[in-house]
């Protein structure tokens, strides 16, 4: 971006370092200035610490959709925002190729980028214009969409039986929205506390929770709009990532990156459990979650190794009539219906019933059952009564859901 006078302001929040030089005519007019500022630097790095533009290309078209170029110069933060966000939406991952050679200037701390950065700092009036540069304002469109990408993500983890459902969606919106627009904001050369935006988002949703009940989808403006500010004229400026990561050490930046990878990990799975859907042996869906639970309490997990010996007697027995096309189906279907993936086995066996019951059945015993072990007629005994209640209800349940779906599809 050209100033008056010739000069040059670099481009905040792009962290691309580019490196722009200063026409011959103002280098002489600024020269005193930049050399009393580049006096009270400290020591260039050395040639062992700086990055090679070959590898940064060879990391990035090799693993760069995990991010290891951004890992190899020392752009930890950018680095975890491509992965989250799926290449910055794929968008960002294409742009790198253009970018690496500024990431690797800024990396290896090029005079260019360093003159810039100074002429920047010291020049408060740089900072409003930097408020309306492309950069900015790209970044705040990257926050807004990495932000709601993360909501939608830690509200999906959210299990949906837990108490205080609503309140603990809440909170785990404003901590998703704090930890995005961080993420974002320390990438590049500007640097922001953790805690500057957590409060800001905070605050926030405590003013917007009087007027909306769910504030997500207005938390993320102000957050956004005062981070960036905060970041342009009250944020730190750390001229070479390389530098921070060599102060910081070696052991101390893999514990952060495994500790980062395992968040993301716990974060995917919690999404994975209580989102995906798999089929019983006849076709209906079943929440993995619900899948895995009914499956630790059926009988194949009792009886394991029993279970595993009658799936394979039913896999390879000779029945060529069957309805099964191979013997892998038939080995799944057999599979199945031992691990009781929708807990039907489980409810027929806690209400004391056999497979074959019918539903008058299965109505007439829930009745029995819950008139026997409600809490208002044992009286002294309130707690294990309560727990039977709820199990028999649980398993009532289990079973008019599934049969329900089975006599709409007409099976």
């Amino acid at each position: 971006m050209q100033r008056s006078g010739g000069e040059y302001e670099p481009s905040a929040g792009n962290g691309t370092g580019a490196h722009r030089r200063r026409p011959a005519h103002h280098a002489s007019s600024s020269s005193s200035t930049t050399s009393n500022s580049t006096a009270d630097l400290p020591s260039r790095l050395e040639d062992s610490d700086k990055k090679s533009i070959l590898m940064a290309y060879l990391l990035y078209f090799m693993f760069g959709w995990c991010g290891a170029h951004l890992f190899y110069l020392g752009r930890d933060f950018h680095a975890f925002v491509s992965i989250t966000t799926f290449g910055r939406f794929s968008v960002g991952l294409i742009l790198d190729v253009f970018r690496i050679p500024g990431y690797v200037a800024q990396a290896n701390e090029d005079p260019d980028v360093i003159e810039d950065w100074e002429l920047f700092l010291r020049r408060p009036r740089s900072r409003c214009r930097a408020c309306c540069s492309f950069p900015l304002w790209s970044r705040a469109v990257l926050q807004l969409l990495t932000a709601l990408l993360y909501i939608v993500m830690a509200q999906a983890a959210v299990p949906p039986d837990i108490e205080y459902h609503a309140h603990v969606k809440s909170a785990v919106a404003v901590i998703a929205i704090s930890v995005a627009v961080w993420l974002v904001a320390n990438i590049g050369i500007e640097k922001i506390d953790f805690r500057t935006v957590f409060f800001t988002a905070v605050a926030c949703h405590i003013i917007l929770w009087t007027q909306y009940t769910d504030t997500a989808p207005m938390l993320v403006y102000p957050v956004i709009l005062f981070t960036n500010m905060w970041s342009v004229y009250r944020g730190r400026y750390e001229r070479s990532s390389v530098r921070q990561l060599k102060a910081r050490g070696k052991w101390t930046r893999r514990v952060y990156i495994c500790a980062g990878f395992m968040l993301i990990g716990a974060l995917s799975t919690g999404v994975i459990l209580l989102n995906a859907e798999v089929q019983n042996e006849r076709g209906e869906p079943v929440k993995l979650y619900d899948a895995l639970k009914n499956f630790y309490n059926s009988p194949a997990w009792d009886e394991m190794f029993t279970t595993f010996e009658k799936v394979k007697e039913e896999t390879f027995r000779d029945d060529d009539g069957d309805e099964y096309d191979s013997k892998w189906d038939r080995f799944f279907s057999s599979l199945k219906d031992a691990f009781d993936v929708d807990g039907e086995r489980r409810s027929l066996r806690d209400l004391g019933l056999p497979e074959d019951a019918t539903d008058s059945q299965i109505k007439a015993k829930y009745r029995k059952l819950a008139k026997e072990y409600h809490p208002d007629r044992n009286r002294g005994n309130e707690k294990a009564a309560s727990e039977k209640f709820m199990k028999v209800q649980e398993a009532y349940e289990t079973l008019q859901k599934y049969r329900t779906l089975r006599k709409g599809a007409g099976k």
